[in-house]
């Protein structure tokens, strides 16, 4: 199962005006999220030029590489298709069906087809979700998150 990575900000500072051990605690927790391939993918098209222009030498070209891995993969994903407003309107839609952020981080990323692949995605779907809900997420999931190839 495929788990959106961890990615640190660039917020160095406390957050909210705090400082001591408070303000490095919220920062930390400001540093850290889940993000969807679809985030990934756009955070990376965005750093490429500008981390090709400042990153010399081969300490960074195995990063480099890694980074031109992951976008490579994420082009031929979902994620390559999905946008901001994408994202939005998929969350407003699956709102109503109290997922829960991992839940729909994985629905976003893995974009499932069938019944049974979102048995794999949702914690006790059959007791949480009728079969037209499951139904209804699954034409949801088709509509509102794009991906050409079909």
């Amino acid at each position: 199962m495929t788990t959106a990575p961890v990615v640190p900000s660039t917020a160095t500072s406390g957050v909210g005006g705090l400082s001591g051990s408070a303000g490095r605690a919220a920062a930390a927790a400001d540093r850290r999220r889940m993000m969807s391939n679809a985030e990934v993918h756009a955070f990376l098209r965005e750093k490429k030029e500008e981390d090709q222009r400042t990153w010399h030498g081969a300490e960074f070209q195995q990063l480099l590489t890694v980074q031109f891995e992951a976008l490579r993969y994420l082009a031929r994903t979902p994620a390559a298709y999905q946008d901001a407003e994408t994202l939005a309107a998929f969350n407003a839609a699956v709102a109503p069906f109290g997922l829960t952020r991992a839940e729909r981080l994985m629905l976003l990323n893995l974009r499932p087809a069938s019944a049974v692949e979102l048995f794999s995605i949702v914690e006790e779907i059959g007791e949480r979700l009728s079969e037209e809900q499951q139904e209804q997420l699954l034409e949801i999931v088709q509509s509102t998150l794009p991906f050409p190839s079909e």
